[in-house]
C-alpha cells in the first residue's frame, strides 16, 4: 500500500509538471506534502517484524485506555503508556505480555508496539531471550537508548558501551579488579568496617530507621568510595554525591540519544560539574597511591584505582568513566535491592523470624558477619535474596537491537534489524508458568523446597544481573554486599512494617526504585 501510495504521488506531480498546470509555490509545497506523506508512510508501515506468533497492540490494548486520549496515543504511540498510565515500574510490560499470550494462545508470542516513531517487539519466550543474549549475541547490540547515560558515565564505561570491540578492551582492563580472591578480600575488610559502622549508626535511632532507602543509599556509597579509591566514609567529598549522583528518565527523550544529550538542559550541566569533582577524587587517589611506597601490598590491591592505575596505556579519562560507571552502578543497584529486600522482610514476619533463627546460628549479636559462612553455610538467606531479586528486580528490562534480519527460533518470528527487542524481566521473573501459580508472592521457600528450581529455571528466567558477555561485571561484590548487609541488619534488628504505611510505590527511574522515602520500625534483638 505504501509503495502504490507513493507512486500515484510521483505520478501526480509529475503530470502536473508537464501539463504547468500548478505554479511554482504550489509545486513546492506539493513536494514538501510529498516527503513528509513518505516519511509518515515509511515509518507506520514499514515491515518490522512479522510472524505467526506476533500480535500488534492498539490504543485499546493499553492497560489504562482511559487515561491515554487519542491525540497522545497518535504523537507518542505506546510510549504514552509509560509516562502517563500512572503504573507502576515493568507492568505495563506485563499487561501487554499477558495479553500477546492470551490472543495467539502461545507462550512463545511476541507483542509489537510503538514507541514514539519506532515499533519494538516484546519478547518473553526464553527460548528467543536466550538466541538475543547467549546464543548469537554477534548479532546483537545495545540499543542506542544506552547512551543517554553518556553525560553521566562518560563514553567508555562497560555500562554505556555499545561497540563490541571496544567493550571487550574496556573489560580486559578491567575485569581483574573483580577476582573473586579480589571480593573476597573487600568483603572481609571494607565491607564489613563499613556495615558495623551502619549498625552502629541505626542504633542510635533506637525505635525505626526513619528514611530506609536513605540509610541504605549512605551506606552502598561508603562501601563503594572505598572501595573504588579508598574515600573514608565521613568525607565531605561523599556528601556531593549521594545527593546528585543520579539519573531520571525525561519525556525529552524521546527526540533521541544525540539531540537529547545536546540540548542545554540543568541536568547536563549538573553531570559536568559532577564528573569533575569525582575526577578531583580520582586524582587526589592516584597522588595519594603514588607517595605512599609504604603501603600494604595487599590492601593497595583491594580497590578499583590501583589495577586501573597498573594499567599505563589507560588514560586517566577512561578511569574516570569506569569509576563513575562502577559507582553508579553499583551504588544505584544494591541501594534499590536492598531497599526492596528491607520492605520485604519487615512486611512479613514469618520470613523475618526463621531468617533472624537461621543467622543465630552464625554470629552473635553486634559482632563483624562472617564471611565464609554466611555465603556457603545461610541456605535460608540466600532464599531470601534469590527471591527479593526475582519478585523485586532492580532492572525491570533489557534492550537488545539485530545488527541484520534475523528469525528468533523460539516463536518463528522475522525481525529486520535496527528492531529495538524489549526483554521485559519484570515479566520473566514472574512468569507463572515458570514459577507456578503464586509467581505473584515473595516466597522464599520456593528456593529450598522446589530442589529441581535451580536447576530448571534456565538463565534467561532468572537473570537479575542480565547474562552473557553484557552480564554485570560486579556481581558477586553485589552479591556479597546484599548478603552481609541483610544479614547484619536482620541479626541485629527486629524489624516492622508500620501499621498504616502505605506499600511503596515501584517506580522507573535508572533503576526501579521505591518513588517515596519510607520508614521502618525496629527493636534491638536481645539474642
Amino acid at each position: 500500500n505504501s509503495f502504490c501510495t507513493l507512486l500515484v504521488v510521483d505520478t501526480t506531480i509529475a503530470m502536473a509538471l508537464l501539463d504547468n498546470e500548478v505554479s511554482l509555490g504550489g509545486l513546492v509545497a506539493g513536494a514538501a506534502a510529498f516527503f513528509v506523506v513518505r516519511a509518515v508512510l515509511r515509518a507506520k508501515l514499514r515491515v518490522w517484524a512479522s510472524g505467526p506468533k506476533l500480535y500488534r497492540l492498539s490504543r485499546e490494548d493499553s492497560p489504562v485506555p482511559e487515561k491515554i486520549g487519542r491525540f497522545w496515543y497518535f504523537l507518542m504511540g505506546d510510549a504514552a503508556n509509560f509516562y502517563m498510565s500512572g503504573l507502576e515500574a515493568g507492568a505495563t510490560h506485563k499487561h501487554y505480555g499477558v495479553l500477546a499470550r492470551k490472543k495467539c494462545g502461545s507462550t512463545a508470542a511476541i507483542a509489537a508496539f510503538t514507541f514514539g516513531p519506532k515499533t519494538e517487539l516484546l519478547v518473553t519466550n526464553p527460548i528467543d531471550v536466550r538466541h538475543a543474549l547467549l546464543d548469537a549475541p554477534e548479532d546483537f547490540s545495545k540499543d542506542e537508548s544506552i547512551t543517554f547515560l553518556h553525560p553521566l558515565l562518560g563514553k567508555k564505561g562497560l555500562i554505556a558501551l555499545i561497540d563490541e570491540r571496544e567493550h571487550t578492551k574496556q573489560l580486559r582492563n578491567v575485569s581483574h579488579a573483580f577476582s573473586p580472591l579480589n571480593i573476597k578480600c573487600i568483603a572481609a575488610t571494607t565491607m564489613r568496617e563499613h556495615l558495623m559502622s551502619f549498625v552502629a549508626e541505626i542504633r542510635q535511632n533506637e525505635k525505626e530507621i526513619p528514611d530506609v532507602p536513605a540509610a541504605v543509599r549512605k551506606v552502598t556509597l561508603a562501601v563503594i568510595a572505598d572501595a573504588a579509591f579508598g574515600v573514608d566514609r565521613d568525607s565531605p567529598q561523599l556528601d556531593r554525591l549521594n545527593e546528585e549522583f543520579r539519573f531520571f528518565p525525561s519525556p525529552l527523550m524521546l527526540v533521541g540519544p544525540k539531540l537529547f544529550n545536546a540540548l542545554p538542559l540543568a541536568r547536563h550541566r549538573r553531570d559536568r560539574s559532577l564528573r569533575a569533582h569525582i575526577m578531583g577524587i580520582l586524582q587526589s587517589a592516584l597522588t595519594r597511591r603514588a607517595h605512599d611506597p609504604q603501603k600494604d601490598e595487599h590492601e593497595k590491591h583491594a580497590r578499583l584505582i590501583d589495577f586501573m592505575a597498573e594499567n599505563k596505556s589507560m588514560h586517566s579519562s577512561d578511569m574516570l568513566d569506569h569509576v563513575c560507571t562502577f559507582a553508579f552502578a553499583g551504588h544505584d543497584t544494591t541501594t534499590a535491592a536492598l531497599t526492596w529486600l528491607v520492605f520485604a522482610i519487615a512486611s512479613d514476619k514469618r520470613v523475618q523470624s526463621k531468617l533472624a533463627e537461621e543467622l543465630s546460628d552464625l554470629f552473635g549479636l553486634n559482632a563483624p558477619p562472617p564471611v565464609d559462612a554466611l555465603m556457603n553455610d545461610a541456605p535460608y538467606l540466600r532464599a531470601c535474596i534469590d527471591e527479593g531479586l526475582r519478585y523485586h528486580n532492580v532492572v525491570s528490562g533489557i534492550q537488545r537491537v539485530p545488527l541484520r534480519d534475523v528469525v528468533l527460533p523460539g516463536s518463528d518470528t522475522f525481525v529486520r534489524a535496527g528492531t529495538m527487542l524489549q526483554i521485559p524481566i519484570t515479566f520473566l521473573h514472574r512468569d507463572e508458568t515458570v514459577w507456578g501459580p503464586d509467581a505473584e508472592t515473595y516466597r522464599p521457600e520456593r528456593w529450598i523446597e522446589d530442589p529441581g528450581l535451580r536447576a530448571r529455571v534456565t538463565p534467561c528466567s532468572y537473570m537479575p544481573f542480565s547474562v552473557g558477555k553484557r552480564a554485570c561485571l560486579g556481581k558477586d561484590f553485589a552479591m556479597h554486599e546484599l548478603v552481609l548487609t541483610l544479614a547484619v541488619i536482620v541479626r541485629n534488628f527486629e524489624l516492622a512494617w508500620p501499621e498504616g504505611q502505605a506499600k511503596p510505590f515501584r517506580q522507573q527511574c535508572a533503576v526501579v526504585q521505591a518513588k517515596e522515602a519510607f520508614k521502618v520500625d525496629m527493636v534491638l534483638r536481645a539474642a
